[in-house]
């Protein structure tokens, strides 16, 4: 009987990066089998097997359900039971029990989003076997179009596109430090393509990112925005942007 593993393949030359590949994939495969597994034991013993009450349960959980998640038997958190059982509902509502490139860190990532971005995230994840990585970015560039939640007191909450703005002012500042340093280039041929297909995944999230705030602001604004739709370009973000001629 073949391994599971066996026949996986991979445009990698390197045999160890290639079999690091295919333990994750494994890896990844079998998280996935079990918080599945996990989930539908649970819909099945306190739901009857129908997932539409979990579904429409709201914020009540059957008594049962709140003596599992307290168990100390339990061998995971709370957290974890009620993430499995959420993950098994999206393999439910949309039937993706046979694909193949999404794994257990894609369903863990859209579980905070509407179920509608959710379904188009997953099916986009899959037709164009969107690594965790490419697929987290497209997650976040969702969230930072959704509004805030309400505080509790105390200091306001910063919102999802504030971090965000934030994260890129960083990269930006670190791609200037890159294009100064002489070594930037000197290493594998496997991480410089890593790189390049990471920095256009980047390129197209910021993109789409920009134009769909700049249709929030056209449908909001009352003023005109500055002389071509956006904000000055920093001294750091335009020597970022620049690459010198050679």
């Amino acid at each position: 009987m073949k391994p599971r593993g066996e026949g996986l393949t991979s445009p990698v030359d390197d045999p160890v990066e290639r079999v690091v590949m295919q333990v994750n994939a494994i890896y990844q495969a079998a998280n996935l089998r079990v918080a599945l597994a996990i989930g539908e034991l649970v819909i099945r013993s306190f739901y009857d097997g129908d997932v539409s009450r979990w579904r429409n349960r709201g914020r009540r959980k059957s008594g049962a359900l709140r003596r599992l998640a307290k168990h100390p038997k339990l061998p995971m958190s709370a957290g974890t039971l009620y993430r499995n059982i959420a993950m098994y509902e999206i393999c439910e509502r949309l039937g993706v029990w046979s694909w193949k490139h999404v794994c257990a860190s894609h369903f863990r990532s859209v579980l905070p989003l509407a179920r509608e971005e959710q379904a188009r995230l997953l099916m986009a994840a899959e037709e164009n076997a969107w690594s965790p990585r490419q697929f987290d970015h497209e997650v976040t560039a969702v969230r930072a179009l959704e509004a805030p939640r309400p505080s509790r007191g105390g200091r306001p909450r910063a919102s999802v596109l504030a971090k965000v703005m934030r994260s890129i002012q960083s990269v930006i500042d670190s791609t200037a430090s890159a294009l100064n340093s002489e070594d930037v280039g000197q290493t594998s041929a496997d991480e410089v393509r890593a790189a390049v297909q990471a920095l256009g995944s980047a390129k197209l999230n910021c993109e789409r990112l920009r134009s769909r705030l700049a249709r929030t602001l056209e449908g909001s604004a009352t003023t005109p925005p500055p002389p071509g739709g956006e904000q000055p370009v920093s001294r750091t973000a335009h020597h970022a942007l620049t690459v010198p001629r050679t």
